[in-house]
């Protein structure tokens, strides 16, 4: 099982960095009709109990995997699938 701490993109801290603020800029931007400050709380309190719930999946695994590797590897691949999802609905936040 990966560290806590690697990067599942396999880029560099310094990329990771750069994605991580330009998708934090997504959501300074304000879907149509929608009061700006609202929208972008809104969109901010989704990412961080994702991103939450991710951490927290991810540290169970770890503790876990010794004794059910299948089933980690299987809640693994949902994690990934959960946070590649949250990314693209992140892409798309303004559309």
């Amino acid at each position: 099982m990966p560290s806590s701490n690697a990067n599942p993109s396999g880029e560099s801290q310094d990329g990771f960095e750069r994605q991580a603020r330009e998708l934090a800029e997504l959501l300074k931007v304000t879907p149509p009709g929608d009061h700006p400050i609202v929208a972008e709380h809104l969109g901010n309190g989704v990412v961080l109990y994702i991103a939450g719930a991710l951490s927290d999946i991810r540290q169970t695994v770890e503790i876990h995997h010794d004794m059910a590797p299948v089933a980690a590897h299987r809640v693994m691949e949902y994690t990934q699938q959960t946070a590649d999802l949250t990314l693209k609905w992140l892409r798309t936040w303004a559309g």
